[in-house]
């Protein structure tokens, strides 16, 4: 905005600013309702897990108990993992939390999320997600940028901040350095 004071074209930059916002706001939106399937898949698949492991399984256990038969190895480890969840399924819960707050805890460190970032973009699906995403916001802040006169350097500098992720953070830091050569 103080570009667009300074040269006197304010209105078109908050113009430009507006179309961007609403893009980004569209496209966060698009991301979340496309996120609800798989989520609501992964609920239902882990509780149908669960009521198998803990109610029927237990149940067949008893009847094939009766009848003395012995058990292949595969559904006796099916078992093993049934009696596991229901005597001891809250350890497991616990461990999950506390391994979801150390890594939310560790990516709060630059260094750390650096790694954590360049993991996601290597994630078969949803790093390519990313990177559609992360070129995106780039082009479009870039086009808003660049239709405003601002010089490439202050350009890059702002992309810095706007692209959400450090792999392309710190390529984006590395290009402005060789501009400014």
């Amino acid at each position: 905005m103080a570009v667009g004071e300074e040269s006197g074209s304010l209105d078109s930059v908050l113009i430009s600013m507006s179309e961007y916002y609403e893009r980004e706001a569209f496209i966060r939106k698009k991301i979340a309702s496309a996120s609800i399937y798989p989520i609501m898949m992964t609920v239902v698949l882990v509780c149908v897990v669960i009521f198998f492991m803990g109610f029927i399984l237990p149940s067949m256990m008893d009847l094939i108990e009766q009848n003395g038969q012995s058990l292949p190895a595969i559904t006796q480890l099916i078992i093993d993992m049934s009696n596991f969840l229901t005597t001891k399924g809250w350890l497991l819960g616990l461990v999950f939390a506390i391994m979801a707050i150390a890594l939310n805890r560790l990516i709060k460190i630059p260094q750390y999320r650096f790694y954590y970032h360049r993991l996601l973009l290597s994630l078969p699906l949803l790093g390519r997600n990313i990177k559609e995403v992360i070129i995106a916001r780039f082009t479009r802040t870039m086009a808003l940028f660049l239709h405003s006169s601002i010089p490439i350097v202050a350009i890059l500098n702002s992309l810095e901040n706007i692209v959400g992720n450090e792999v392309p953070r710190l390529a984006i830091a590395r290009a402005r350095e060789r501009v400014i050569r």
